[in-house]
């Protein structure tokens, strides 16, 4: 991440080449980082992206203002050479171009997309899930992807439930928790977590076993790691008073303050997960969640998978999202800068 690749924005990258990818997350902030970090003065940076994706949150659409100021060389692919290669190829390019695809697909059993009329349950996104354990597929090659967070078809309830049923909680066994909109959120072994907040200040777990509590070394005293918001861990085990959990090759240490920003990571929003990938991703299209569809979150939403893709739908709340674009209505001096800058003769 450019978040790690510059140390929040202290390191010194002489690097010839700077590949960029997944660039249409890019805002303002990240892109700072990245450039105040560049020393070499004949860099070349080469930005990947895909601009019909959900722009970035926060303040700027970097990618799309490079585009739009007509100053960067660009190459854009025309052409998808794999659209016949499987239905889940097919589905995701066609939702890209806003075209319907479910009458051009045959929806049988083994093919790797898969539509599967929503019957308004809770049962059934839980039975689909479930069906994929049962097949032998590790709990860390799956994931509901779904646009909100609250409601009965939220994050919060859909992963509490999945939890009940791949990995309950037993009497007195030892758990962290937290309330969130009114949702009791508990955290136990052999659980998947999902860092919601970037913190830098995290003691890991070789720290943590240097620390010796009857003296006066405290983890205050500790050198730290950081965690960043969207990466998904597994709780290992706990400590005295901190819970360990396995992030990205590291045991993090989190505390009762830290677990406030700690989802369950059974299922999580397409904004936290764009710029993932994952095997066995299982997508909501559904009537309810009609305010936040559009077809930019469906195309994204439905380009997230590697093996399988199912997608739980009302066939009008596709058609809505397909026909819905996502407003880039907020007005910014990007654009107008990057093409001042270079007419002048300036870096950018």
């Amino acid at each position: 991440t450019i978040h790690r690749g510059t140390q929040l924005g202290t390191a010194d990258l002489w690097e010839d080449v700077i590949i960029v990818d997944e660039s249409s997350m890019l805002n303002l902030e990240t892109m700072s980082m990245l450039l105040r970090c560049i020393r070499n003065d004949n860099v070349r940076v080469i930005f990947l992206g895909d601009i019909i994706q959900l722009p970035p949150i926060g303040l700027g659409c970097i990618f799309r203002e490079l585009i739009n100021s007509e100053k960067v060389p660009i190459c854009t692919l025309t052409k998808v050479f794999r659209f016949s290669s499987s239905d889940m190829m097919k589905v995701t390019t066609l939702a890209r171009q806003g075209e319907t695809y479910l009458n051009q697909i045959d929806n049988a059993e083994d093919d790797d997309y898969k539509f599967i009329p929503f019957n308004e349950s809770t049962a059934q996104i839980i039975d689909t899930y479930m069906d994929y354990i049962k097949a032998g597929i590790p709990m860390d090659e799956i994931v509901v992807l779904t646009p909100r967070n609250v409601g009965e078809y939220g994050t919060y309830n859909i992963n509490n439930l999945i939890q009940k049923a791949v990995n309950p909680i037993m009497d007195n066994e030892k758990c962290f928790k937290h309330i969130i909109d009114r949702k009791e959120i508990r955290f136990h072994i052999n659980d998947l977590v999902l860092v919601t907040k970037n913190n830098y200040n995290m003691l890991n777990w070789k720290s943590y076993d240097e620390l010796d509590f009857d003296d006066e070394l405290s983890k205050d005293d500790m050198p730290k790691t950081a965690i960043f918001n969207g990466e998904i861990g597994k709780v290992i085990g706990f400590e005295k008073n901190a819970m360990k959990v396995s992030i990205d090759d590291e045991i993090i240490m989190f505390y009762n303050d830290d677990v406030q920003n700690l989802l369950l990571g059974y299922c999580t929003t397409i904004y936290k997960f764009q710029g993932s990938q994952i095997n066995y991703p299982i997508v909501l299209t559904i009537t309810e969640h009609k305010n936040q569809l559009n077809k930019n979150l469906l195309y994204t939403n439905l380009s997230r998978g590697q093996k399988k893709l199912i997608e739980i739908a009302d066939k009008g709340a596709i058609e809505y999202a397909l026909n819905t674009k996502v407003l880039n209505d907020k007005q910014n001096k990007i654009c107008t800068m990057i093409r001042e800058g270079i007419n002048d003769g300036q870096t950018t």
